[in-house]
């Protein structure tokens, strides 16, 4: 168990997604970080992260968009073949 807010998956030292926040940082996240996206909240809060090493390269994927959705579909797709 831990005391941290923010929790970040780590694979092989490199943070990936999702990104699990508490509440707390709703607003902050919401008025605060338009230019940079929730880098911002990480940098603001290094104290408060917690980092959970998982074993699938899949959290280093980030999808923002529809094209990326399709992207990993595609390639998920294609892994399962």
């Amino acid at each position: 168990m831990t005391e941290k807010s923010i929790l970040v998956p780590l694979y092989e030292g490199k943070q990936g997604h999702p990104i699990l926040f508490s509440s707390l940082y709703r607003d902050e996240i919401l008025t605060q970080y338009g230019d940079v996206g929730l880098r911002g909240l990480l940098h603001g809060h290094c104290d408060d992260i917690f980092e959970l090493a998982v074993s699938t390269a899949s959290v280093l994927c980030d999808m923002d968009c529809p094209e990326d959705y399709r992207r990993e579909l595609g390639l998920n797709e294609q892994n399962m073949e």
